[in-house]
């Protein structure tokens, strides 16, 4: 009790403790109180298949894949002079993609360029802006071709994939549910 108070009453900041069946987590504003976490959860690395949905491990969310030929031009809208359609679903340029993609999780040190950022960015960096607390990053969804982030999951294609005014086949992600666990 005295642990989870002190956790409590901190004006601001990251804890954890765990007590017999519980693991008790905060992240910004938001205590988290569950059974215990499994031991060294598993990463995961899924082959897409596009078109296509693919149920992101772990979670009640899924990805959803289209192709479709030139973008709508009433749906896109103007974004630091690259094209996306809105928060829900992204328009990557399907012809940028190289290799087959992946469907992966976050994994500590990830980064790439989002549409309109200056430079290459850490993903950490981007959930601590948006304030995504630390339990939803371990499942955190991003498509991988090779190595290189294409897309991640809430802040969309990196900008040398984006679709722009001269794409010619749009690839469509729409991200559907919660990466919650509960």
């Amino acid at each position: 009790v005295e642990a989870f108070l002190h956790l409590a009453e901190a004006p601001s900041g990251a804890g954890r403790f765990q007590a017999p069946g519980l693991d008790v987590v905060r992240s910004f504003e938001w205590i988290r109180i569950a059974p215990p976490a499994a031991a060294g959860e598993a990463n995961y690395r899924v082959r897409l298949e596009i078109p296509g949905r693919v149920t992101i491990p772990g979670t009640a969310a899924s990805l959803v894949f289209e192709l479709s030929q030139r973008p709508e031009r009433e749906q896109v809208q103007e974004a630091e002079g690259k094209y996306r359609y809105n928060k829900v679903v992204s328009a990557l340029d399907w012809g940028r993609i190289a290799g087959a993609p992946e469907l992966r999780n976050w994994r500590p040190g990830d980064r790439y360029r989002p549409v309109g950022y200056p430079c290459d960015t850490k993903l950490k960096t981007l959930f601590q802006h948006a304030r995504i607390p630390v339990w939803e990053r371990r499942r955190w969804p991003v498509i991988v071709c090779g190595e290189e982030i294409a897309w991640a999951g809430r802040f969309g294609p990196a900008a040398d994939c984006a679709a722009t005014p001269d794409t010619r086949t749009v690839l469509k992600v729409r991200q559907i549910g919660s990466l919650s666990e509960f």
